[in-house]
């Protein structure tokens, strides 16, 4: 979807229908927005986001594939949640540039397993749309950065579910 520029309302136009809720100034910014589009979500990194309640859907036990645009003001060593489902308990995230400064990566982390990370062997580039993706199948985790795939692994721990919000931003 492509929101007016300033507006907080962001609606799931998946056949859930979940609601999605602005934190902080998460808002639509016709300023900036990748190619095709009209406008993006803006956080200006300080702790503004959207989200919506936990659902089984979230958990990622089998097959999936996340996809998004990011483009960050300034690459540092600052962790930037793009994708998360991170609390207490079986969590993951896809986000840059993190502990591993100026890179892309995910990193998930099933109950009482320590983390696996996927890390970009790039560099971000600020101020530039970036296309991601992370994909699991069966259990080989790949993360993609503009159409390349830049790290695999293989875990096959799955998730499992807990009550934890999704959040873009």
């Amino acid at each position: 979807e492509n929101g007016a520029n300033g507006s907080t309302a962001f609606v799931d136009q998946s056949t859930y229908a979940r609601t999605i809720t602005a934190i902080g100034n998460a808002a639509w910014s016709t300023a900036q927005y990748p190619t095709g589009m009209t406008s993006s979500l803006y956080c200006d990194g300080a702790g503004d986001s959207i989200s919506a309640a936990d659902a089984d859907e979230f958990t990622f036990a089998a097959d999936f594939s996340i996809e998004a645009w990011a483009r960050v003001g300034t690459a540092s060593g600052t962790y930037r949640g793009i994708v998360t489902r991170w609390g207490s308990g079986s969590e993951w995230a896809m986000g840059g540039p993190g502990s591993v400064t100026n890179k892309y990566g995910v990193m998930w982390a099933p109950t009482d397993v320590s983390n696996n990370i996927l890390t970009d062997t790039g560099t971000i580039p600020a101020t530039t749309w970036v296309p991601l993706m992370w994909t699991r199948s069966g259990n080989t985790h790949n993360l993609y950065v503009s159409g390349t795939r830049v790290a695999t692994g293989t875990f096959s721990t799955n998730l499992t579910n807990r009550a934890i919000t999704v959040s873009i931003g």
